[in-house]
């Protein structure tokens, strides 16, 4: 009995160091492959991130890298673990794929669209540094960068003494938005028509006093003649500062300041502001006269402003009669009174019965 079970023996152990089931596969297991960012813009690295399986250690040198740019093999990136920030642009569509060198079983990341990068600036500043109230202030900006090389655009926001006075947007605060003693500054954003950078704030200046704007005027009557005053009317003057404002009035004829320039002149007179009123009797026909009006706040003077009139002939007389004086230069011809007006002076004598 003991000599018949010797074989029974030996073929429990072979069959015990021989199993029957299949042994455990050795390969790596497929991972979950990530790009991070999730959403990357042109200033981002595209980083591949790998979680491996649960169940069982994953050898990174068992899989090979590989970066597709709008579904193509980027090469460039082959085995790296990410693409520099400068290899991407706008709109691409970039994915990762890992594949096995042992099972070729591969494992791809979902696609990462990259994204617009807002614009920078660097510095904006208000020129001229110490305006007056009559004067435009202009922003003078720099220092644009955009990944995507966008053009260069900004918005402006304007503040007086810290408010948005809803000033027009624009590189430059025409006159009238701000007054002397009032502080202004200006927010300026960088935008390349889809998303807007870090605004800048332009230190503040101060306004100072500012001059009076050219007094509007004109010349009454505007189809005179000889035969009328002329009156020059001042129909606005305006200070930027609301300072209360005079105005002071000059004429001038044929190129000749009037009344040093005009021999025999007996005006100027006055009729609102002081010699504002030429008489007629320092006119004559076929003249232009100009008159300039300068208005001053007390510090200073208005660029000046002019208006002119050209003077035709009077009315010519209703009547007429014969020169009968022999000695005339004018004798056998038609003589109206109306030749001679404001030109000579005449004395009459009569005798009737």
């Amino acid at each position: 009995m003991r000599i018949r079970s010797l074989p029974l023996l030996a073929f429990a152990l072979a069959a015990a160091a021989c199993p029957t089931e299949p042994p455990p596969a050795t390969d790596d297991p497929a991972p979950l492959v990530f790009i991070d960012p999730a959403a990357p813009t042109t200033v981002d690295a595209l980083v591949l991130r790998i979680e491996p399986a649960a169940d069982a250690g994953f050898t990174p040198a068992n899989w090979v890298i590989n970066w597709q740019q709008d579904g193509a093999r980027f090469s460039e990136a082959d085995g790296a673990d990410a693409v520099p920030a400068t290899a991407t642009a706008r709109d691409e569509a970039w994915s990762v794929t890992l594949t096995s060198t042992q099972t070729g079983e591969t494992a791809t990341s979902a696609v990462a669209v990259i994204g617009n990068s807002a614009p920078s600036m660097s510095y904006a500043n208000l020129d001229p540094a110490e305006p007056r109230s009559d004067e435009a202030i202009t922003v003078l900006v720099g220092g644009w960068a955009d990944a995507d090389q966008d053009p260069a655009d900004y918005s402006y926001r304007w503040l007086v003494d810290g408010d948005d006075v809803g000033a027009p947007d624009s590189d430059t605060l025409s006159t009238g938005w701000c007054a002397a003693g009032e502080q202004v500054s200006v927010v300026v954003t960088p935008t390349d028509g889809i998303d807007e950078g870090e605004p800048i704030t332009a230190a503040a200046v101060l306004v100072a006093n500012g001059a009076p704007l050219p007094p509007s005027i004109s010349i009454l009557p505007a189809e005179a003649t000889d035969a009328d005053d002329l009156v020059c009317v001042v129909t606005e003057s305006f200070d930027p500062d609301d300072d209360p404002t005079t105005v002071s009035i000059t004429w001038a004829v044929a190129g000749n300041a009037y009344p040093l320039g005009v021999p025999g002149a007996i005006g100027p007179t006055t009729t609102t502001i002081t010699g504002d009123t030429v008489p007629a009797q320092d006119t004559a026909a076929t003249q232009n006269w100009v008159c300039t009006a300068i208005a001053n706040d007390g510090s200073y003077d208005s660029e000046p402003s002019t208006a002119s009139v050209y003077l035709s002939a009077g009315p010519v007389s209703d009547f007429s009669l014969e020169d009968v004086n022999a000695t005339s230069p004018r004798f056998g011809q038609a003589v109206s009174p109306r030749d001679y007006l404001q030109k000579v002076s005449g004395w009459y004598f009569g005798h009737a019965t």
